[in-house]
């Protein structure tokens, strides 16, 4: 499912996240997903059914780095794989 716990920065400016990628992530072992755009939006809500149609998968190489602002409504994507899936991050870049 997407993460909701960031909702309460919704008004906030732009407030980043770089998640590390130490293994491919691809539809398979759950890549990240995002909604684009809901970054923008003013109000403390979450994408509609419709908004979350739109979402997109996020398949990365290993060795990459995913940079994005928390106010973007994302989620992993199920595991359909017999090993974990790792996604290391760091959270406060202003």
């Amino acid at each position: 499912g997407f993460n909701k716990k960031f909702a309460k920065w919704a008004r906030a400016p732009p407030f980043l996240c770089i998640n590390f990628v130490v293994q491919d992530l691809n539809e398979e072992n759950g890549a990240m997903r995002i909604v684009p755009g809901t970054q923008d939006m003013t109000d403390i809500g979450y994408p509609e059914t419709t908004e979350h149609q739109n979402s997109r998968l996020c398949p990365v190489l290993a060795g990459s780095a995913l940079i994005r602002d928390v106010r973007t409504h994302h989620g992993g994507t199920p595991n359909f794989t017999t090993k974990t899936r790792f996604l290391i991050h760091r959270v406060g870049i202003h």
